[in-house]
């Protein structure tokens, strides 16, 4: 670990002895250690994020979404997705990673339309429906990646699969 994140983290600390419930020092040692890969501990700071404000949709959204982002097993990230989807129902990654994750096509078409929905100018989900969309719609496909390259320019997944339709 270089000085820098060290010298965060042993200022966290210090802040959370002496006020335990500060929210904000467990989501920033929670990216600390996201941030070297230290899974176990940046899941554990997530949570103790979320203990302290059980109630605070965004903080929920915030620690689900960014331990849903660290782990590797596909379940458990789904259901960690699921979680910050429940506790802020308007959250967008949420709502987007959820369909990312989801099998179900149908499915993950509502999940991608809820994000749109609730953050019309977020390029992501329109990418994942063009994605969804490319072998068997490719006019609805394209039109989803329009989308996706006039709200991110420059898009570069999006400028690609356009460009292979």
């Amino acid at each position: 670990m270089n000085s820098e994140p060290k010298r965060a983290i042993e200022y966290y600390r210090q802040t959370i002895r002496f006020k335990p419930t500060y929210t904000e020092a467990y989501l920033n040692m929670g990216a600390i250690y996201g941030a070297q890969k230290d899974t176990k501990k940046a899941v554990d700071m997530y949570e103790r994020a979320v203990a302290t404000k059980p109630h605070d949709a965004d903080i929920v959204a915030h620690a689900y979404v960014n331990i849903g982002s660290i782990l590797t097993d596909t379940k458990t990230r789904l259901s960690y997705y699921q979680k910050a989807a429940k506790a802020h129902p308007t959250h967008p990654q949420a709502l987007n990673n959820v369909g990312m994750l989801t099998q179900d096509p149908k499915e993950k078409e509502i999940w991608f339309k809820r994000a749109i929905n609730v953050a019309p100018h977020f390029p992501d989900p329109h990418f994942n429906l063009g994605f969804m969309f490319h072998y068997e719609n490719a006019e609805r496909a394209a039109w989803h990646y329009k989308m996706a390259i006039q709200m991110r320019p420059g898009f570069p997944q999006a400028v690609n699969n356009l460009a292979a339709l």
